[in-house]
């Protein structure tokens, strides 16, 4: 659903702010974001190289670019 993707969104930020420590912390966030990386298209997503220039809402965000 649409939720799932603005979640995985904002944790992948918190993934990256908190140097992946939040996932040691809360195990459940691992697993969801495992599943959710591993979805077809997904996964194809991710590993593209230009997507992964744009972290954090795409080429528009302030942060990260």
């Amino acid at each position: 659903t649409y939720a799932d993707f603005y979640f995985a969104e904002v944790l992948e930020s918190a993934i990256h702010f908190s140097s992946g420590n939040i996932l040691e912390i809360y195990p459940n966030f691992k697993a969801y974001i495992e599943r959710f990386r591993a979805l077809e298209g997904v996964d194809g997503y991710i590993k593209n190289n230009e997507a992964n220039n744009y972290k954090f809402n795409n080429k528009v965000a302030k942060l990260n670019n």
